[in-house]
């Protein structure tokens, strides 16, 4: 019998209570016999026994943990109280300090970089600026008409501080740490970035300066230094005993000389280049993978990868900062923190109940403040102070603190490369910037002087009954934006989607050809619809993506095979992996054909931020790497299949009559698209997803370069409060 089984059958067995005198026929118990004596021994020692057993079972469910009586001591409750106290305790443990030092030896320096630029370092201070001079004709002067003009002129043409770290705290933080991106809804995204540890001292230990020469006519910085993580609380009390140990025993300068070589550094390097005379570039680039900590002289260190670094330097709380792409509902950016990942931007971003819903039913749908087609990873602020970074990784950019600035950038290369703007007003900052980004020509005339380009589908009989309506009312018509010239489908829940194979659709434009040039007469121009997708279909519908699957022309799962998108039920497609030479020219070929087989000048080249964080890419790069740099390839490739067709501009030797518009957009975008558009909003006019974040979105790219941008004048999702649709 088990020791439970036992405990309980001893808790059930019966006492029989001590006869009292009357119940023994009244004798009187002086007079009793041997016999009565040795029953009542026996009643006693089983009243002892049974007491005895009642203790041990007492006893006992105090330690049996699995035969509980109080929650309090059951093994749910002991392992729920591990899984709580745990991380809590380990959070302790690796504390992150958000502080940190600076040391270095180094004396003072100041070196001149290309016309305008000076890097400088103030041994006192702790400090690494960079001062930036206007180099103009009117500061090469040295004349002036009064002393008046003279302050003012030394005041334009003074050094000023474009860039400076914060005196005595490291401005280069590498972290460890899960990099988790969660694949929503194709084309939605949330980021997950932790860090466990991460260095908290940073040295500056030499500077080399490469003065202009026939190979370098610029010049070059070169900071070099070591990043070091700081033991943790608890092990540097616990290091007193190792201190203690080592000074009995005669050991100390041992003891000192492991205590320098236990902890985990990184070395690094800072070089500044001058890319013009406004912009300066700068690159980190430091060692993403070092021995870890050493608990014991001879223990063993794992081997730590540094997958995050932070860029920390000083900010004038009065600031305020703009850009950073179409920001849809952030006027100013001071007291936020800014993903850089280019996404959907959902429907609703906040709007209630709209956004509930869709989170609901499509998950991350919804979107919310800071979700854009369009994240740049760069800004200007109201003292025209700019930086911004040429690396296309995941990045954030945090403003929440009044004087610091910190970008955390997730590059799976160990570079972090960047630009710092010197400049004395906002329009200067944006010129500078768009030198490296491009600039948008202006569009053809017939695009923003000849009417309005009307939106619709339905085929030719409806375009042309349309076309007829507007013109009887006295309406201008610029152009006629047909985006189901490839077909028209309906998905098994009834919703009516375009075909995405990228060729004429015969049976719903059967007279495409006289179309157009009935709309020529009028001065009205064809626009069609193509995006980065091929949708996979049975039939003559299907024949592009069968061609492309074929060939590997799309991005691929792990397991192998086409990796399938899709966000509603009967549609399924791929995408186009364009970090592969030949299915770029492939694509290409397609778009030219389109062009020359419609004879359209426009159309619109949507999508571009749907590109998975978990698939396989040709070139081999982590998608990390690759998704925010997708819409500029994807605009790039447009760009070329424009001007194979002739319609490029008069520079490019066509006959500046071609026109596409692009949605997503990353750094270099406006070098290649000739218009920008805003995407779906709501039937609305609030600040969340409606007019009003059209507008500002608007201007928030077009400080980021995106100077051309337009929006759909009604807006695109309707919702049921009375709104038309």
């Amino acid at each position: 019998m088990a020791p439970a089984t036992r405990r309980r059958a001893a808790a059930k067995t019966p006492v029989t209570a001590t006869p009292s005198p009357n119940a023994r026929g009244g004798k009187n118990p002086s007079a009793a016999s041997p016999e009565d004596d040795s029953v009542d021994d026996s009643v006693d020692e089983r009243d002892a026994k049974a007491r005895r057993w009642r203790r041990r079972r007492r006893s006992g469910r105090l330690a049996t943990l699995y035969v509980p009586r109080l929650p309090v001591f059951s093994s749910a409750f002991v392992f729920g109280l591990f899984a709580l106290l745990a991380p809590i305790a380990d959070r302790a443990y690796h504390a992150l300090s958000t502080e940190g030092r600076m040391a270095s030896d180094v004396p003072s320096f100041a070196h001149d970089l290309g016309k305008g630029f000076v890097v400088e370092w103030d041994k006192t201070l702790l400090e690494l600026s960079v001062l930036h001079s206007r180099q103009d004709r009117k500061c090469a002067s040295r004349r002036a008409a009064s002393n008046v003009a003279e302050a003012q002129h030394r005041s334009e043409c003074a050094p000023r501080v474009a860039w400076s770290t914060n005196p005595g705290l490291p401005f280069l933080v590498a972290a460890n740490g899960p990099i988790r991106i969660h694949q929503l809804m194709a084309g939605h995204f949330k980021v997950d970035i932790r860090r466990v540890l991460q260095t908290t001292t940073q040295t500056l230990d030499s500077v080399e300066y490469v003065p202009p020469s026939r190979v370098d006519p610029v010049g070059t910085v070169i900071i070099r230094g070591v990043l070091i993580k700081d033991d943790a609380r608890p092990d540097r009390m616990l290091s007193i005993v190792g201190d203690l140990r080592a000074a009995w025993n005669d050991m100390t300068h041992e003891r000192l000389t492991f205590k320098a070589e236990a902890k985990l550094k990184a070395s690094y390097t800072l070089t500044f280049t001058p890319a013009s005379d406004a912009r300066l570039a700068f690159e980190f680039e430091w060692d993403d993978e070092v021995p870890g900590v050493m608990r014991s002289p001879g223990g063993r260190r794992k081997s730590v990868g540094l997958n995050q670094v932070i860029l920390r330097y000083a900010s004038d709380k009065h600031e305020r900062i703009y850009g950073m792409g179409e920001q849809y509902s952030s006027l100013e950016h001071k007291g936020k923190r800014i993903p850089i990942i280019t996404a959907e931007q959902g429907i609703g971003r906040g709007k209630q109940p709209v956004t509930f819903a869709f989170n609901r039913v499509f998950m991350g749908s919804g979107g919310n403040w800071h979700t854009t087609y369009t994240a740049i990873p760069h800004y200007v602020t109201s003292a025209a102070r700019s930086v911004f970074l040429t690396n296309y990784s995941y990045a954030e950019f945090d403003f929440t603190d009044d004087e610091t600035i910190s970008i955390l950038s997730t590059t799976p290369t160990n570079t972090l490369c960047g630009q710092i703007i010197g400049a004395r007003s906002i329009p200067e900052t944006v010129a500078a910037y768009t030198e490296y980004s491009g600039r948008m020509e202006p569009l053809p005339e017939w695009a923003y002087a000849n009417g309005v380009i009307l939106g619709m589908t339905g085929g030719s009989a409806k375009v042309r009954k349309v076309a007829s309506m507007l013109r009887d009312a006295g309406v201008p018509l610029a152009g006629l934006w047909l985006q189901d010239w490839g077909g028209i489908r309906n998905t098994s829940i009834g919703i009516e989607r375009v075909w995405w194979n990228w060729e004429l659709d015969e049976s719903n434009y059967p007279d495409w050809h006289a179309l157009r040039e009935e709309a020529a007469m009028n001065g009205t121009r064809l626009l069609t619809y193509t995006n980065p997708f091929l949708m996979d279909a049975r039939g003559p519908k299907g024949r592009l993506y069968r061609e492309a699957k074929e060939a590997g022309y799309m991005v691929q799962t792990v397991a192998g095979g086409v990796y399938r998108l899709g966000h509603e039920p009967g549609v399924s497609f791929g995408l186009l992996d364009l970090t592969n030479p030949a299915a770029v020219r492939w694509i290409e070929d397609v778009l030219h054909d389109m062009l020359k087989n419609t004879g359209a000048v426009g159309w619109m080249a949507d999508f571009g931020e749907y590109l998975p964080f978990d698939c396989v890419l040709h070139s081999g790069e982590a998608p990390i790497a690759v998704h925010n740099r997708y819409p500029e390839d994807w605009a790039a490739l447009n760009r070329r299949a424009m001007i194979r067709a002739g319609l490029g501009s008069k520079n490019e030797g066509g006959n500046g009559e071609g026109m596409f518009y692009s949605r997503s957009a990353s750094s270099q975008t406006p070098r290649h698209t000739p218009l920008m558009w805003l995407g779906d909003q709501l039937v609305s006019w609030d600040a969340h997803d409606g007019m009003k974040s059209a507008v500002l979105g608007m201007l928030q790219g077009g400080l980021s370069g995106l100077a051309l941008s337009h929006s759909d004048i009604g807006g695109d999702t309707a919702t049921p409060r009375g709104h038309p649709t």
